[in-house]
């Protein structure tokens, strides 16, 4: 099952299994989450190979802590809960599916080559228990296949890739779900967020984490700065860009949202 397509049973429960998505607004996988079962688990696994590895870094662990808290609150809000649990995922997500007798897990399809082998993994040990697990779009705004030559082949050319690339569909922006419910029993938080990291100072006065603050940075780039790109962006003492990679990068907001609303400050001009 790989299009989000599950016929929703009375009493059924779905896993949504955030990664680099932390947000509730155009959210494909949350979204048909929600449309195929009535109960929802949101889960996100802490793996220490992630938070430890070579590429450790207590800016980093800091904002996804509390870019994690605040999407509790977004979820709680809604009349969910945010479970996080600390492992490998190819035991901690079979483990959650079978605790609350889940039919199917939900992501956003990763690309990277951790991301790939681990899904592998997991869709793996889900399937021997029948359970389904369901990637969809939603951390590119265009998906790889899309972006293809003639021959169905990978571009060499930076020229043709792109022009490939604003001829492609793009998908609709999806609203945040009104309601996340999660099954009875299991409303309870679990886990804990990576503690003991503080951030810079620099980080923590120029980048605040969180959906709210990721979507407040689009905002005013948008309404301020998106017209005066071109002029701006190699002027280091002007602030001439975004400043949302880093969103980007944990999903706080969704790259097809930020092309759509790119797209209309152009058309605005």
């Amino acid at each position: 099952m790989s299009n989000g397509e599950v016929a929703r049973e009375p009493g059924s429960t779905g896993i949504i299994w955030f990664r680099r998505d932390l947000r509730v607004h155009d959210h494909p996988a949350l979204t048909a989450a929600v449309a195929s079962f009535e109960k929802i688990v949101c889960l996100y696994v802490l793996d220490d190979r992630l938070l430890s590895g070579r590429m450790s870094s207590q800016n980093r662990a800091w904002f996804l802590r509390e870019s994690l808290a605040e999407l509790s609150g977004a979820i709680a809000a809604r009349g969910g809960t945010l479970v996080i649990r600390e492992g490998r995922p190819e035991a901690v997500v079979p483990a959650i599916a079978r605790q609350v007798a889940a039919r199917a897990v939900f992501v956003s399809r990763d690309y990277g080559p951790f991301g790939r082998a681990r899904d592998r993994r997991v869709k793996s040990a889900l399937a021997r228990g029948g359970l389904d697990f369901v990637a969809l779009p939603g951390v590119l705004a265009a998906e790889p296949e899309q972006i293809v030559n003639g021959a169905r082949g990978a571009f060499t050319i930076f020229s043709a890739f792109l022009r490939r690339w604003h001829d492609v569909p793009r998908r609709a922006v999806l609203p945040a779900p009104t309601l996340i419910a999660s099954p009875a029993g299991y409303e309870r938080p679990g886990g804990r967020a990576p503690g003991g990291f503080e951030p810079t100072a620099s980080a923590a006065a120029s980048l605040p984490p969180g959906e709210s603050a990721a979507r407040a940075r689009l905002e005013r780039f948008i309404g301020q700065q998106a017209g005066l790109y071109a002029q701006q962006r190699d002027r280091l003492d002007l602030a001439g860009t975004s400043r949302v990679s880093q969103d980007l990068r944990w999903g706080l907001i969704s790259p097809a949202e930020v092309v759509a609303r790119g797209a209309g400050a152009a058309a605005g001009k």
